[in-house]
């Protein structure tokens, strides 16, 4: 037999459903279940379905958590060194409207890996541009511009390696991208 219950209605559903009065006078007891407090929670900003937090309100959530929580397991890669997301940005609405919906494939990119997490300064962007954006990047110079090489194998339709190797050997920049002819060995040029 239970003792010291107390039945409440569900702030969520309106199912009833009984507590303890400690966890009333704690502010838990509100909601009939954990799924509820969930989907009370990840709706809160009014951009989710199902119960869940929208991809994009997960991207701003873990952009914060990475900024401002010295327990996260990545901060002294971004809080810890001193990127920072910007007062505008502390607010999931504000974050919304500048950035706009996370589009499939793509993930919040900060142009310059130093600045901060500003709408001046971030974007939507692929695998490959964030790959291209990082801290140890390769470029080349090539048409007079510098280009990350991974971009340039991409362009050229080589491998990474095989256009490191050509760079590094010496051979012109017009051609790096040249084909062996049914497998004879390419000389540098």
């Amino acid at each position: 037999m239970r003792t010291n219950r107390i039945e409440r209605t569900c702030c969520h559903c309106g199912a009833s459903f009984e507590t303890i009065p400690s966890k009333i006078k704690s502010g838990r007891g509100k909601y009939c279940s954990r799924a509820c407090a969930a989907k009370v929670n990840s709706t809160r900003h009014g951009y989710a379905g199902h119960s869940r937090a929208s991809p994009t309100y997960n991207t701003w959530a873990q952009m914060k958590q990475r900024c401002q929580n010295p327990n996260h397991p990545k901060y002294l890669m971004y809080g810890g060194r001193g990127i920072f997301v910007s007062q505008r940005w502390q607010k999931f609405e504000a974050f919304l409207e500048d950035m706009g919906e996370r589009p499939d494939g793509t993930s919040l990119d900060r142009i310059d890996n130093d600045g901060p997490y500003t709408a001046e300064n971030c974007r939507w962007a692929t695998p490959k541009q964030q790959q291209n954006n990082q801290r140890g990047t390769q470029y080349v110079r090539y048409g007079g511009a510098e280009v990350p090489i991974s971009y340039l194998a991409d362009m050229l339709g080589i491998s990474k390696g095989t256009l490191k190797y050509r760079v590094a050997a010496g051979w012109s920049e017009r051609h790096w991208g040249r084909k062996p002819h049914h497998g004879a060995r390419l000389q540098p040029r």
